[in-house]
């Protein structure tokens, strides 16, 4: 029926796209990697090696073009199942915050204005964030969109809330509230929706309003890019 031939049509462009992007023209697996004496000499344990150096059991995803989801299992469990599990990461350093502001000025448009407040504690960037509208960039709460003072002042309404749990419960809504899709590609990076809101439900009241009290008590970075001269 149409729909059939519409799901199979859709099947083989996703294929051929797939192909050109792997073995296409300039592509890295359109041409031999090593010459065939180097190739002769390259072992399995060398090749279990280099695949245990590169890749962890945990998280792992696996993406099949054409398969169902069986087969996709049964080609990649002997490939994968043997690898040792990832081991513990060095966390990068916290960033710097440096106050003060930077001005640049745009060859036309309307003028853009951003702050930076900063939260260390990621949990609470994360829910500080999304009760203001904003979002997270390298440990600092981001906020964009209006003038300056406007930006300012609504930071400064964070100190000032009667219910902090109700951040909490938004901040829920909004994560389980992703799309399907984009829920999928957070769990596969690691994310657990579970074990987060947990975290969340941890986070006393009182715990929320220090922190929100001492994240909007220092000055935020400022940037204005501005077709004028902006004072910041």
């Amino acid at each position: 029926d149409l729909r059939a031939a519409a799901d199979a049509a859709l099947d083989a462009a996703l294929d051929a796209a797939v192909l050109e992007a792997a073995y296409g023209p300039g592509q890295p697996a359109s041409r031999a990697p090593a010459s065939k004496a180097a190739l002769a000499t390259l072992t399995s344990t060398a090749v279990d090696d280099a695949l245990a150096a590169a890749v962890a059991a945990q998280p792992l995803s696996v993406v099949g073009v054409g398969l169902d989801h069986a087969t996709l299992l049964s080609v990649a469990t002997p490939v994968f199942a043997g690898l040792p599990d990832r081991a513990p990461s060095t966390p990068p350093p916290p960033p710097t915050f440096v106050p003060g502001g930077f001005a640049s000025k745009s060859a036309g448009g309307a003028s853009a204005v951003a702050v930076a407040y900063p939260c260390p504690d990621p949990l609470l960037a994360a829910l500080f964030a999304d009760a203001l509208g904003g979002k997270v960039l390298h440990g600092l709460v981001v906020l964009d969109g209006k003038p300056k003072a406007d930006l300012v002042a609504m930071a400064k309404t964070l100190a000032t809330l009667d219910d902090y749990r109700r951040l909490v419960k938004q901040l829920k809504i909004t994560t389980l509230s992703t799309t399907g899709v984009a829920l999928a590609a957070d769990v596969a990076a690691g994310f657990e929706p579970l074990a987060f809101a947990a975290k969340l439900d941890a986070l006393s009241a009182a715990n929320i309003k220090d922190a929100a009290a001492a994240m909007v008590g220092v000055d935020p970075a400022v940037a204005v890019v501005s077709p004028v001269d902006d004072g910041l």
